[in-house]
């Protein structure tokens, strides 16, 4: 079975993420076009594209269907109930969550302060919860995408500590 191909896009300018199908580039082209009169292929496309960042769906999901991209920031938990924050990036890796995303690897993770304790979670990550929106399932918190790079900064500067 093959994995679906598609793509999103962080729009540089815009500061906006979009479905790369939903993507205009004709309004830019044009306008370059009419002060230009020639104009090759690839200075059309690296004109196109300098301030677009595609980003490439994994074919997987998160346990709450949500589609997993390549600079997506996801929690997860551990067999020994540690919770981790990993972002995800393109490449093969030998780690076993290698089987969850196939072609994609963890290109940077942390393990979280966050522990189940007195019926609520705690520790230092336990903000996280609340700020973004993370489910909690029989106190327990299932793999899940709660961002990403571009739109969650800060999650990044938390992966860098």
């Amino acid at each position: 079975m093959s994995r679906e191909i598609k793509f999103r896009a962080w729009l540089k300018e815009e500061n906006k993420m979009v479905n790369v199908e939903t993507m205009d580039f004709t309004d830019k082209s044009m306008q370059y076009l009419e002060k230009n009169e020639i104009i090759d292929a690839y200075l059309l496309r690296r004109m196109i594209f300098e301030d677009v960042e595609l980003m490439q769906y994994t074919g997987q999901k998160d346990e709450y269907k949500k589609e997993i991209y390549e600079g997506d920031v996801i929690i997860d938990c551990s067999e020994d109930g540690d919770y981790y924050l990993k972002l995800i990036g393109f490449g093969y890796d030998e780690k076993e969550y290698s089987s969850i995303i196939k072609g994609f690897k963890v290109v940077k993770g942390i393990q979280l302060d966050l522990y189940f304790e007195e019926n609520k979670f705690q520790g230092k990550h336990a903000y996280l919860l609340e700020k973004y929106k993370i489910k909690i399932d029989n106190e327990c918190i299932h793999f899940q995408v709660i961002g990403n790079q571009h739109e969650n900064v800060e999650l990044l500067e938390l992966l860098e500590e």
